[in-house]
């Protein structure tokens, strides 16, 4: 593991620590609920890549995966796919 990059534990913890106070200034304003917006878009993709890190670390170590892609790229195609899958669910079930 890389010196720079977070334990998984603590990237667990960093990840899925949810408050309302995101940027810590002290207060919840309307910069708390603009940090809010890629928290809760990136959570899909986290997930993935943080439960395959763990659970599957010989998968993760092929693909080369680690604590910091977390709110990347990669989890954020992983995020749009999980998505657009939702809301095709969403409409598909509205349309019934």
């Amino acid at each position: 593991m890389d010196a720079n990059q977070p334990s998984i534990d603590a990237a667990w913890h960093e990840r899925w620590h949810v408050a309302l106070d995101m940027n810590r200034d002290g207060t919840v304003t309307i910069s708390d609920i603009w940090a809010w917006v890629p928290w809760l878009y990136y959570a899909p993709g986290d997930l993935v890549l943080l439960s395959t890190i763990t659970y599957l670390p010989e998968a993760a170590k092929f693909l080369e995966l680690d604590t910091t892609m977390l709110s990347g790229r990669l989890s954020g195609s992983l995020s749009a796919i999980f998505y657009l899958l939702w809301l095709v669910g969403v409409y598909s079930d509205h349309r019934r």
